[in-house]
């Protein structure tokens, strides 16, 4: 019996290992899945397929358990034990950041995951807090508006974990220090299917819990499809004449929202696509989006079609950074973006912003 207990030792001891890789990036799904998203492709792309691969199926299945809550309240406890004196005896307390928002109400990114048609849930909430936990606005120029800012973003894969956009456009605002960001991302969404996913329904439940003065939406990579309203029928069929005039309907639905909410919107335009006729229904798609929101006063378009073409103005897989280097910015589907390239949209969106916006610099 002993003999075979030191025969199968190393057999355990693998299968034990390779149990805590899998329960480590269950455990940490999100942070896997950001991670892994803003890498260079290169020799460890078929590992990197994988792990993005296990990480969206884990992060689903935390969202349908809802178990996010009680990993984040894990996440806490332990990082107030690290930085406990009495516990590990430091001479002060440690400075810890492990993916925690620099702001007093903190974003809640909620990720919901691709599949089956579900129901709006539970909206994310920005907590309030004392204005003496946010530095006070400084007096801005006349024509623009002096708050301290909670940013609602909103939008379809772009916007959830792995599409490239949503985090670093999260990251990038919260570097102003009047400002408070809660994000959602719905795989699959957009305006065209309601029966999928209602975002007008969705939209009005998170600014009844955020109450925001700004928000920020981006659609439409999943829009080629015809106009459904919530009940399943049957609006207009994609192609048909009635289909723009009743998609620009939606978008206004979206944008009376928040006017009615007396927030300040930026609709954001999406990028070139490597497939040429995906590309040429966004095109479409942005014109509409652009049009609506110049009816608008509260409401800019931002186009991201330049920012991500080359010189040329061609769709490219690569751009180069400030040290001349060539970047990848496209993932593998040719949709998606690598973090370098949502780094440069989200710098580009935030210029836009402070003409209408007094953002303060850290």
């Amino acid at each position: 019996m002993y003999i075979k207990q030191i025969r199968y030792a190393p057999v355990v001891a693998t299968a034990l290992f390779c149990a805590m890789l899998l329960l480590a990036g269950f455990y940490d799904s999100r942070k896997v899945i950001i991670r892994e998203s803003r890498q260079d492709t290169g020799s460890d792309a078929v590992f990197r397929n994988i792990a993005l691969a296990y990480a969206n199926i884990s992060q689903s299945v935390t969202e349908r358990l809802n178990l996010g809550r009680f990993f984040e309240s894990e996440n806490n406890t332990w990082q107030s034990l690290k930085q406990s004196l009495l516990v590990f005896g430091q001479t002060e307390a440690a400075n810890v950041s492990l993916d925690v928002r620099p702001v007093a109400f903190a974003a809640v990114g909620n990720i919901a995951s691709q599949g089956e048609p579900v129901a709006a849930a539970s909206a994310p909430a920005i907590a309030e807090t004392s204005t003496s936990q946010m530095p006070a606005a400084t007096v801005a120029a006349p024509d623009k508006k002096t708050a301290n800012y909670k940013i609602l973003i909103i939008g379809d894969s772009f916007m959830a974990a792995g599409g490239g956009m949503g985090d670093p456009l999260e990251k990038t605002l919260l570097n102003f220090k009047n400002v408070a960001v809660a994000r959602f991302g719905k795989v699959s969404s957009g305006l065209s299917r309601q029966d999928f996913f209602d975002w007008p329904a969705f939209a009005k439940k998170l600014i009844a819990q955020n109450n925001p003065n700004v928000a920020i939406m981006m659609f439409g990579s999943n829009d080629d499809k015809p106009i459904i309203d919530s009940n399943g029928h049957v609006i207009a069929s994609w192609g048909s004449k009635s289909w723009d005039s009743q998609y620009s309907a939606r978008i206004d639905q979206m944008l009376d929202i928040f006017k009615d909410q007396k927030a300040e919107v930026f609709v954001i335009g999406m990028p070139w696509m490597k497939n040429a006729k995906l590309s040429q229904n966004i095109k479409h798609f942005n014109s509409l989006y652009q049009a609506e929101t110049a009816k608008y006063p509260n409401a800019h378009f931002i186009s991201s079609w330049d920012l991500l073409s080359d010189k040329n103005g061609n769709y490219t897989n690569y751009l180069t950074d400030k040290n001349g280097k060539q970047r990848l910015i496209r993932t593998a589907d040719g949709v998606h973006l690598q973090y370098f390239a949502g780094y440069v949209v989200s710098d580009a969106i935030a210029a836009d912003m402070e003409k209408y916006l007094s953002l303060q610099g850290k």
